[in-house]
């Protein structure tokens, strides 16, 4: 039969074991008296205490087993505690890289639409022509067109069109900085929730300013954000197709 710990109660067994040595210490000088029953025969009593001595002996022996339990019983109760203690602090530990992982996406959705504000502005006050930005897009989108459509013999030169690009210089340095930021500071691994920040960006886009988006990286400037767009898998939803195809 399996020994309980648990249920093992070492006061009761304490109790009981001193109620017995002193039912012992009582009866057993009646018990001798009554055998003998005079008291010339002290030295037989006397004699007879060798019996209790055992009696104190097995005692002894059952007082070390109780010791050794209850020492056991401790050790499993601090184990126990450590236990718990431990399961404590690790709850602790995740609880504090979980805030800590939500603090830092904080910070970092701060900068992003702090960024993101800057880049409106950027937009807002570009002008190439005499119209608006969205003017603007459409009109630098006509010129690509123009030059794409006409790329044998072209109306307008690549190096006329770069010219107009500087227009929008303030433009695309903006926008390198967004994509790079998501790219090197957004605290996940995870490369789908890094998406929905490019493509909140990017549902921005008008078809014009995709046709410009998609001429810059490909005629003007395809070393500093090839890379991203791969990665990404930027999507042009006006082609229906993927952008980083063009890369390949």
């Amino acid at each position: 039969m399996k020994f309980d710990l648990e249920s093992f109660n070492e006061n009761k067994v304490f109790k009981n074991l001193a109620i017995i040595i002193l039912l012992v210490f009582i009866i057993y000088p009646i018990l001798i008296f009554t055998l003998w029953g005079k008291w010339e025969s002290g030295g037989l009593f006397g004699d007879s205490f060798g019996m209790i001595t055992s009696l104190f002996s097995g005692a002894a022996v059952i007082l070390l087993i109780i010791t050794l339990i209850i020492q056991k019983k401790e050790y499993k109760i601090t184990r126990d505690e450590f236990e718990l203690s431990r399961k404590a602090q690790e709850q602790s530990s995740k609880a504090l890289e979980i805030q800590a992982k939500t603090l830092k996406l904080q910070q970092f959705d701060n900068t992003f639409f702090n960024l993101m504000n800057m880049h409106n502005l950027i937009i807002h006050e570009l002008r190439f022509g005499s119209g608006d930005a969205r003017y603007s897009f459409s009109l630098l989108s006509n010129e690509v067109t123009s030059y794409r459509q006409h790329k044998t013999n072209p109306k307008i030169s690549l190096e006329t069109l770069q010219g107009y690009f500087k227009t929008f210089n303030s433009y695309f340095i903006s926008l390198n900085n967004l994509f790079k930021f998501i790219d090197t500071h957004l605290p996940t691994e995870d490369i789908s929730e890094r998406k929905m920040y490019f493509d909140f960006i990017l549902g921005r886009f008008s078809a014009s300013e995709w046709l410009i988006f998609e001429f810059f990286v490909e005629e003007i400037d395809i070393d500093s954000l090839s890379d991203i767009i791969k990665k990404y898998e930027f999507y042009n939803p006006y082609d229906n197709r993927l952008l980083f195809n063009k890369f390949d």
